[in-house]
């Protein structure tokens, strides 16, 4: 079932991730974003600091305050100029991979706890789901029928958090912001 709940996840034209966790420097963080096809949009929040991200194919787009830029590793005598602004990215000015559908699906598969054999039947937002559970007591709630849709992930231990999956197929619009300032020309 967690094969067939990644995939579905990993295939989606589109699907809207919203929840809190923890980042990568083991800091809380929220999150509201949007993925279709290699494009995504959203914002991140870890400590106080707001960061919007718009990713099209290759090219990433971030619109920050002081402290999203700080968070980055942004030298301190740029900040007043980038702070409020879209500025355009590449991966050798910031790294973002995590930014993306594929990671969020490679999340759901990895795990630091054993399955539970079996899987259980709850009720989720007024719909029946599958639990599928992990000895530490993180579940991912999984669509009964139609496509296996991930809805849910409660993660515990030290990735914390919970995310849910909504609004699969929705075609989003993401596009370029206009008057972005570009890194590789000022640089």
């Amino acid at each position: 079932m967690l094969h067939a709940a990644t995939a579905t996840l990993k295939s989606a034209k589109s699907v809207r991730v919203t929840g809190t966790g923890v980042s990568d420097q083991g800091k809380p963080m929220q999150v509201d974003l949007r993925f279709q096809g290699r494009s995504g949009s959203g914002t991140m929040e870890q400590q106080g600091a707001k960061l919007a991200v718009i990713t099209v194919g290759d090219d990433t787009w971030l619109k920050g305050d002081q402290g999203a830029w700080k968070q980055l590793g942004a030298p301190a005598e740029v900040l007043p100029r980038l702070a409020g602004r879209w500025v355009k990215t590449t991966p050798r000015h910031t790294d973002l991979a995590g930014f993306s559908l594929n990671s969020f699906t490679a999340a759901l598969a990895k795990s630091d706890s054993l399955l539970v054999p079996g899987v259980g039947q709850t009720m989720l937002a007024g719909k029946q789901v599958v639990v599928i559970s992990e000895k530490d007591g993180s579940k991912l709630f999984v669509a009964n029928t139609g496509p296996a849709c991930p809805l849910r992930a409660e993660n515990k231990g030290k990735d914390a958090g919970r995310f849910d999956f909504t609004e699969y197929g929705t075609d989003f619009h993401i596009t370029p912001p206009g008057n972005a300032v570009d890194l590789d020309q000022t640089s």
